[in-house]
């Protein structure tokens, strides 16, 4: 006799098939998703959050930090004394933030590496969307800030805020890159240069002359940069609230403007970078802040970059013996704290 047969000659048996399979299936899946969320938050959040793991464990050692977006990523570097707490869209609103974090976690810090580069105060620098850069958050915030989440237990990992765990997102985007990675290298060089992601050995002067032009201008655009519009009265707000913070805790401030390809230079909303260039005079002025201006440094070695906005390893090299070089000469010392005075880098900040 066959099976469906037999389970229609006793239904009361089939309906306690089907619901047990289904009790079996719904079970796997919830320990899948419950498997999955611990892993994330045990695993993947410390991951993302290695800075705040990095400041809660040698804080009081750190006398120089760099804040800033991914621009900052020069200053990622084994240095006694120096921390990087730049990160992609780290924009005013979580500079502020992070600041705040800054003073509790690493009291000695005497000089602030401040960037100061234009896509700091437009368009998407107002709406931070990527939720593991807010993670600094741990207080009520302005309403205005619209979408910035807070918290810094790792909920933006949570099924709460996502159908899926992060997980999946990056198995997917894994895979993604797998299956992709049989590009030639000038489809992959030009895919880098529109991303944050810097590849450290890509050239961006070996791509052809309108990819570069079209990556520079579409970057623009993704900045509200090409294209005039008024700083956000946000964004310059907390940017200077974070000045004073740092100063109010005895640091030192200085200004630091990052190195942009020929294409980025030359497609630039002038009128922005007028403006721009007129509030950091102003702030310069008002709170006896140095500048140093690196935008035009590499117009000659554009070998140097990754795309238009980023430089390569060997780009990152020879800009921060510059950096280094010029804070030098600015009395600005990155030894730790313990090592005290005498250092071989010059004096101790005040």
């Amino acid at each position: 006799m066959s099976s469906s047969t037999s389970s229609s000659r006793d239904p009361a048996s089939h309906r306690r098939f089907v619901l047990l399979s289904l009790s079996f299936l719904l079970l796997a899946v919830g320990l899948n998703f419950l498997l999955c969320e611990v892993f994330a938050r045990k695993v993947i959040w410390p991951r993302k959050c290695f800075q705040l793991l990095e400041l809660q464990r040698d804080g009081r050692t750190f006398r120089t930090v760099s804040l800033g977006t991914s621009h900052t990523a020069v200053m990622n570097f084994d240095y006694p004394g120096l921390f990087n707490f730049g990160l992609s869209r780290t924009f005013p609103s979580i500079m502020y933030f992070k600041m705040k974090y800054l003073a509790k976690a690493a009291p000695n810090v005497r000089t602030l590496l401040l960037e100061a580069d234009t896509h700091l105060f437009y368009g998407l620098a107002a709406h931070c969307d990527k939720y593991q850069h807010s993670v600094y958050i741990d207080e009520d915030v302005d309403p205005s800030l619209g979408n910035h989440p807070r918290g810094s237990k790792g909920e933006f990992l949570s099924l709460k805020e996502e159908i899926a765990p992060t997980v999946y997102k990056q198995m997917a985007m894994s895979l993604h890159r797998l299956l992709t990675s049989g590009k030639n290298s000038s489809e992959k060089t030009a895919r880098s240069a529109e991303t944050e992601d810097v590849s450290e050995d890509v050239r961006w002067d070996l791509l052809p002359r309108e990819v570069r032009e079209q990556t520079a201008i579409s970057r623009l655009k993704h900045f509200s940069l090409y294209d005039y519009e008024p700083m956000n009265p946000l964004l310059v707000e907390y940017y200077e609230k974070t000045i004073r913070m740092a100063l109010n805790q005895g640091m030192r401030v200085i200004f630091i403007r990052y190195p942009l390809t020929n294409e980025f230079l030359a497609h630039h909303n002038p009128q922005i970078e007028d403006e721009v260039s007129a509030f950091l005079g102003a702030l310069s002025k008002k709170y006896g802040i140095p500048l140093l201006d690196y935008r035009k440094v590499f117009v000659d070695r554009q070998d140097l970059f990754s795309n238009q906005d980023h430089c390569n390893g060997e780009g990152k090299k020879v800009l921060r013996e510059r950096i280094l070089a010029d804070l030098r000469g600015l009395g600005v010392s990155m030894v730790s704290a313990a090592a005290g005075e005498g250092s071989p880098d010059g004096p101790q900040n005040p």
